[in-house]
């Protein structure tokens, strides 16, 4: 199982600030920090944690609708964070608590033409996916893969605020093109791609170990890669309705992961639908 309770030095984000022409990026609520380093110690109770969360009002409302929604599918409604907290578990909460402070914290991509609506649907679908996927392929991971795989685009969102109309040509043009990869134009026109400064703000923002090699590593087709199949297979997953990716993901699941293509619709469709409620949540 991936290990999320692993600690690395964090470094100064030199790194992302050259490839960025300065860009500092947004730091998380000092909650939200809190929250997520004892969601990594093994010492810490759940009891702790919850209580870090019911300082940020709004990290507290987001929680407990996000987990009482069909999208998250709990049989019993939580009427507050500790029991929230005590069901859900360290992974699960952490996936939660990342995808709304990783959505608060980002910048507006400031292109009118850019549909954030849509980008965060596609997050939510590659989520669920993901989950979905691995519960089928390696059920210990499916936290974390609903985390990876939510987060893995995050980068694109910075790109499109800080490279503006240059990255939106090389973005559209990947959406509208079923061969086209956006890591491969990207250094075509700039000399890096999403997932290397996606991985460089996680680390900034001194998330897991496993989310760094997830997201650097997500469009890696190599059978042998560190990232799990999971998270590498829903990055076919993108935001245009009319070339989404699915035909495309559910042939792979069936090379790679021996999937009848039926399952795997089935396993798209209910994801799809779960991911409108969560998109909405965000939202």
């Amino acid at each position: 199982m991936l290990n999320i309770l692993k600690k690395r030095t964090k470094k100064d984000g030199q790194e992302l600030r050259d490839l960025l022409n300065g860009y500092q990026l947004p730091s998380f609520s000092a909650a939200v920090i809190n929250v997520l380093g004892l969601l990594r110690e093994p010492e810490a109770s759940m009891n702790d944690i919850a209580k870090q969360l019911e300082i940020d009002p709004g990290m507290h409302i987001k929680v407990l609708t996000t987990v009482n929604s069909a999208a998250f599918g709990l049989s019993t409604k939580v009427a507050n964070i500790p029991h929230a907290a005590s069901l859900l578990g360290r992974s699960r909460l952490e996936s939660i608590v990342l995808s709304f402070a990783v959505k608060d914290t980002l910048p507006p991509a400031g292109m009118e033409c850019f549909d954030m609506g849509q980008f965060w649907l596609s997050a939510a679908r590659r989520a669920r996916l993901a989950q979905a996927l691995a519960q089928q392929i390696h059920p210990a991971t499916q936290s974390e893969s609903f985390s990876a795989g939510f987060l893995q685009d995050i980068a694109v969102q910075v790109l499109m605020a800080t490279k503006k109309e240059s990255y939106f040509t090389v973005y559209d043009q990947w959406r509208n093109s079923a061969d086209e990869r956006l890591d491969v134009l990207e250094k075509e026109a700039f000399g890096f791609d999403h997932p290397t400064v996606g991985a460089l703000m996680v680390e900034e923002w001194d998330l897991p170990d496993y989310l760094v090699t997830m997201i650097s590593g997500h469009h890696n087709g190599n059978k042998a890669s560190e990232v799990e199949p999971a998270v590498r297979l829903v990055s076919h997953i993108r935001d245009n309705i009319d070339i989404d990716g699915t035909d495309r993901f559910i042939e792979s699941c069936r090379e790679e992961c021996g999937l009848e293509s039926d399952v795997t619709r089935g396993m798209v469709e209910k994801a799809f639908t779960e991911a409108e409620e969560l998109s909405q949540l965000l939202q």
